[in-house]
């Protein structure tokens, strides 16, 4: 038991000798799902209010994903989650918020059709 209260046992939280590791593990990555590479991406293409009306293959091939019929599912939740405003029918983009630069539009602006 003496050995357990010893400044030089392990439980003791003192390691003289052993380095502290300030180095990643180089076998580590970071791992962005598909939402927030989508997210990147449009801030990336438009300003905040800027619109685009690109087409979902045109989205994933962008992102390097394969499967383009899950594009209107990752705008629509981006949407209610009130990053941009998506319209179904017209596929038009619009960048509500840029998490990138901390800005938005108003949101008096919001409620304003942004569609002629």
């Amino acid at each position: 038991m003496e050995a357990y209260h010893m400044t030089d046992s392990l439980s003791s939280g003192e390691y003289p000798d052993a380095p502290v590791r300030s180095m990643r593990n180089p076998f580590a990555y970071e791992v962005i799902p598909p939402i927030g590479r989508l997210l990147d991406l449009l801030c990336d293409r438009l300003s905040i209010g800027g619109c685009f009306r690109p087409g979902n293959r045109q989205l994933a091939d962008w992102l390097n994903y394969a499967s383009a019929s899950q594009m209107p599912a990752l705008l629509s939740e981006l949407a209610c989650l009130g990053w941009i405003r998506y319209d179904r029918e017209s596929r038009l983009i619009t960048l509500l918020r840029d998490y990138q630069s901390d800005q938005s539009i108003r949101s008096t602006d919001r409620s304003v059709d942004l569609i002629d």
